[in-house]
């Protein structure tokens, strides 16, 4: 029997397969669609708004706000998110990393 040993570290890959990045800007944004388990989302820059029951968020409206940091989503939540920015100014930058 072969057996493939691999550290369990998560290291985050350039953008691309696995991962990418989002400029969220003040219009509505979505992912590519994600087929593992769960995703590492991180926000970087500035908050973001986020819906997932299929209605656009709106700065100064609807949404759920993530600040900067690290989240684990699952790959339901990736796939029914919408971004769009949360501070009516600047853009802020998503990366999506999937896990495997």
């Amino acid at each position: 029997m072969n057996v493939i040993v691999s550290n369990l570290k998560i290291n985050l890959e350039p953008a691309g397969f696995l991962a990418e990045e989002l400029e969220v800007g003040d219009t509505v944004v979505t992912a590519r669609k994600c087929e593992s388990l769960y995703a590492l989302v991180s926000v970087k820059k500035n908050p973001i708004k986020v819906t997932f029951d299929g209605t656009s968020p709106v700065t100064a409206g609807a949404g759920i706000v993530f600040d900067k940091g690290v989240y684990t989503w699952h790959r339901n939540w990736v796939n029914k998110a919408k971004f769009i920015e949360a501070t009516g100014g600047s853009s802020a930058t998503v990366r999506i990393e999937r896990m495997n």
